[in-house]
């Protein structure tokens, strides 16, 4: 019968459906559109995940890494940049004196997400966040 020719057997199906089965590139290559989707995501998969997995994904947490936004020394003034540009402190103590601190553009094609933590604030002034892109 043709039902039975067309569907393959509960074995065939599991081989085809395992992870573990794909070639590395091809595992590699979903997590990279994961990355693109997610960049949380794609970092937990890489690294919360089995220890073959893990080795078949080990290009990933770089590649994530690489991604992240980070404060610009040269388009800072008044902050101390630390943890890799990632945190961000206010040097001065004066209300009169500008302090400002930008990042790279963000790109102008796709999606873009990011997140600010505020842990502490002098209230002293506002915080003000803009976005930018390069077009």
């Amino acid at each position: 019968k043709f039902s039975q020719l067309a569907r393959p057997s509960m074995a065939q199906a599991e081989e085809h459906t395992s992870l573990l089965s794909l070639p590395d590139e091809i595992l590699l290559h979903a997590a990279r559109l994961c990355l693109s989707a997610s960049l949380p995501a794609a970092v937990r998969l890489a690294t919360q995940t089995c220890h073959t997995l893990r080795r078949a994904l080990q290009p990933l947490p770089a590649e994530a890494e690489r991604r992240r936004l980070r404060w610009q020394p040269s388009l800072t003034l008044r902050h101390a940049i630390s943890s890799d540009g990632r945190l961000l402190t206010k040097t001065h103590a004066n209300g009169q004196d500008c302090a400002c601190a930008a990042g790279p553009l963000l790109p102008t094609a796709g999606r873009s997400a990011w997140r600010l933590r505020v842990e502490e604030a002098d209230g002293e002034a506002a915080i003000l966040v803009g976005v930018c892109d390069a077009a």
